[in-house]
């Protein structure tokens, strides 16, 4: 529809441009609104706009009293509509807004505003009831019809497989078919399929497993579409699920929800579109992407939680394979980015305009093909690895990046991380850095003995004018770097002797025990992500205190 409008818009534009040339007789009254015939609202309510194109001078108004214009008239050409709606606590509720000019033209536009009144919706494989409790459950797709924003979708063990096709999408396609939520709520998996009033979630022992494999054989685009409307106040919250058998597609194609395009080549797993999200306890495993990322796609502004979760085992056959943030921010805690694979970013992707920060987490044994086979930040993105550890990724490529790369002026701090055993044909094993101003600063973090193009180094960049890269209180390679960015001479850091089997270091003289910075040192550096974040800085990967410690990378000695 928006397309359409700057279509006709541009026409209009035009004929009002010479329209003093012309007679009168050829004057043709017109008024369009930039949006489809109606709007859904948040119970919450809050402020809109729409825009008005007319030939002519204009008025508007409606009759409903939780409706607010602020403004009730125009002027010719393109102006803002803004109104505002209140919060709603009883059913849901519609009224129009009508825009009419001088000689009779006009225009509505409906605005439906949610049920207030809050729902708790019980899920159970198969289920044909009205939800309204464990007794009379329904089925998930159903559920996600029911609920409103506020509302608790709580959902029993077993394989639930989406039936409702995507808003926006093709209804004769059926690998439209998505577990889209619409609205910020929360759902919670881990119930047992026999679960009565009372009943607590323990995902472990009760799999709660959304699965894009579908009865007649195919695989949905997207096993779940988040297009809730980004919030200050909510959220959408999944916990205790696991999101597998998506299949992103390899042409080009959009379902638009909201005026956002919805690419069905992303995101096989989990599309993400400029919401709110926070994933709990989640495993996003074995989806696959005929073209681009396989696991988690998060564009459009989208800002998302990872908290204990796991992104593994995702394949891609182009670029991508966990996660891609694209123009969006991403916080992931003591999660898991393991055996994925693709072309390019294999495991996690930033790129362009992303930020993504990883502390306690992990990206091991991801395999890719070309640029980045554990991190891949690019195009003036930013990201951070706290007390994180990256090792044995590969990639069959010479373009370099076996555990961190930077391309494209991005900026990346590596703080309290061991990056090592990580292959890649090219140059930086451990981190490389092409093309422009690649920012990059590490902070008692140990990278070595990775595998990398002969005669280049664990930490390497492409340009040979480019700013050193700060390095503190760690090693590369078998260098040693003091806290004040100096090299120790009589120090010498050896991986395959000095860091055990779980990526401690061990031994006597081994200087990753003794030249690394406190807690309170760390704290004193200027960080890209928030300064709530930094009592990170005080454990190990872990969980360990680190208080009165010196040992550089993700852990600390028993």
């Amino acid at each position: 529809m928006r397309t359409l409008f700057i279509a006709i818009a541009s026409v209009l534009l035009a004929g009002m441009t010479i329209m003093s040339c012309e007679e009168k007789d050829d004057f043709v009254p017109t008024l369009l609104l930039d949006v489809q015939d109606a709007i859904q609202v948040s119970n919450r309510g809050g402020e809109f706009s729409i825009d008005v194109l007319s030939n002519l001078s204009w008025e508007a108004n409606t009759t409903a009293n939780w409706i607010t214009l602020e403004e009730s008239t125009g002027e010719k050409g393109k102006r803002a509509l803004s109104f505002s709606v209140t919060e709603n606590e009883n059913d849901e509720r519609s009224s129009t807004i009508t825009v009419h000019s001088q000689e009779g033209t006009q225009a509505e536009l409906t605005v439906v505003q949610e049920s207030g009144l809050t729902l708790n919706i019980f899920v159970k494989e198969g289920a044909e009831g009205s939800g309204k409790s464990w007794e009379d459950p329904t089925n998930l797709s159903n559920a996600l019809k029911l609920a409103i924003t506020g509302s608790s979708i709580f959902i029993a063990e077993g394989h639930h497989t989406p039936m409702n096709i995507v808003s926006g999408g093709n209804s004769d396609d059926p690998r439209d078919r998505t577990f889209e939520v619409a609205s910020n709520m929360t759902l919670i998996g881990g119930f047992p399929a026999q679960a009565s009033s009372g009943a607590t979630p323990d995902p472990d022992a009760y799999p709660t497993i959304l699965s894009g494999e579908l009865s007649d054989g195919n695989n949905s685009y997207h096993v779940v579409t988040i297009s809730a409307p980004q919030s200050d106040e909510e959220q959408v919250v999944l916990r205790g699920l696991t999101i597998s058998d998506g299949q992103a597609d390899g042409s080009k194609s959009s379902a638009t929800i909201q005026g956002r395009d919805f690419r069905r080549e992303y995101g096989g797993g989990l599309i993400i579109g400029g919401s709110r999200v926070v994933l709990e306890n989640c495993a996003v495993k074995n989806n696959t992407s005929d073209k681009y990322v396989a696991g988690v796609y998060v564009f459009d502004e989208a800002e998302v939680t990872i908290l204990h979760s796991k992104l593994n085992n995702n394949a891609s056959k182009s670029n991508g394979g966990g996660l891609w943030a694209n123009n969006s921010t991403v916080f992931a805690y003591h999660s898991e980015f393991n055996e994925n694979s693709g072309g390019t970013a294999p495991a996690v992707h930033a790129y362009p305009n992303a930020e993504i920060y990883l502390f306690n987490s992990e990206i091991r044994d991801n395999k890719g093909r070309s640029f980045g086979a554990a991190f891949y930040a690019r195009a003036d993105s930013k990201g951070a690895l706290v007390n994180c550890l990256v090792t044995g990724n590969e990639s069959t490529s010479s373009n370099g990046g076996g555990g961190v790369m930077m391309y494209d002026n991005c900026e990346m701090e590596i703080i309290s991380t061991t990056i090592t055993e990580n292959t890649i044909k090219g140059p930086g094993g451990g981190v490389y850095r092409r093309k422009g101003e690649n920012i990059l600063s590490i902070y008692n973090s140990i990278i070595s003995g990775n595998t990398q193009k002969e005669g280049t180094m664990n930490i390497d960049v492409y340009e040979s004018d480019a700013d050193p890269a700060k390095i503190l209180a760690s090693t590369s390679g078998e260098v040693v770097f003091d806290a004040n960015g100096q090299i120790e001479e009589d120090a010498a850091f050896k991986a395959i002797s000095m860091l055990g089997d779980d990526f401690t270091p061990i031994g006597d003289d081994n200087p990753a025990l003794t030249y690394g910075m406190t807690p309170n040192h760390l704290k004193e550096i200027d960080y890209l992500f928030p300064e709530s974040e930094k009592d990170w800085l005080d454990q190990d990967f872990h969980g360990h205190d680190r208080s009165g410690s010196t040992t550089m990378g993700a852990t600390l000695p028993e």
